[in-house]
């Protein structure tokens, strides 16, 4: 997916322009490539990784930002497959109403696994009669938000779906800072998909922390002798 990010600072909105690109195995894989800031949020099957600025940074606030964004946004991209998962916990379920419309909410924990994290609970509220994840409010208990220290109350609606291969894709997501209580506060940011294509298959090496290569201290050479340099190329033209 090509995506636009949109930041809200005061009067002003920033945009960096992105691409997501997700692999759903038996275990999700998911590569978020921030291209005006040059950096990539990645979590594959041997964990979660960040590259800034071409460079792989193993600062654990790093890697623990580079988790939360791509743990998140992977788990809401498979929705509602999720629900079967061993890992998710159904906690309730009811009918709620906003803005004058019905919704049928769900209430989930987790277990764990390559799910978010255990001490989560999201309420999950599907449209009727379309069954669309039209918004949902997370108490989210994950390092690396930048809503804060958690934990952090997060509402999150989805807006403008078109179908991608028949599946319907929610093309503006808006993030919202909340109180405990649901209580909306403040727009964070919102996440535009401008270009979405499915059934791609991508090997798996592309999700995997890129391997750093040790790096070479040259010693002096014994006795003081200096290396002799080597002969200069002369190209004939």
């Amino acid at each position: 997916m090509e995506t636009v990010r949109k930041t809200y600072e005061g009067p002003r909105v920033i945009e960096d322009p992105s691409l997501v690109q997700l692999a759903t195995t038996a275990q999700p894989q998911i590569r978020i490539e921030y291209r005006k800031t040059d950096q990539v949020f990645s979590v594959g099957d041997r964990g979660p990784w960040a590259m800034m600025r071409g460079k792989v940074d193993e600062n654990p606030s790093v890697v623990a930002r580079a988790r939360f964004i791509a743990s998140s946004m992977q788990f809401f991209l498979s929705i509602p497959f999720d629900l079967d998962s061993r890992d998710i916990v159904i906690r309730g379920l009811e009918t709620k109403s906003w803005g004058g419309r019905i919704f049928d909410a769900v209430t989930i924990g987790f277990r764990g696994g390559s799910y978010p994290w255990p001490g989560d609970v999201m309420t999950l509220w599907f449209q009727r009669p379309n069954s669309l994840l039209d918004r949902c409010f997370w108490t989210a208990t994950g390092e690396g938000s930048e809503f804060g220290p958690p934990p952090n109350h997060i509402w999150i609606t989805w807006e403008k779906h078109a179908p991608v291969d028949g599946v319907p894709l929610a093309r503006v997501w808006s993030f919202y800072q909340a109180e405990s209580d649901g209580t909306m506060k403040e727009k964070k940011f919102d996440l535009e998909i401008t270009n979405a294509v499915g059934n791609r298959s991508f090997l798996p090496v592309l999700f995997r922390q890129p391997i750093i290569e040790p790096r070479v201290r040259r010693l002096p050479s014994v006795g003081g002798e200096k290396p002799t340099p080597p002969a200069p190329i002369i190209q004939r033209l």
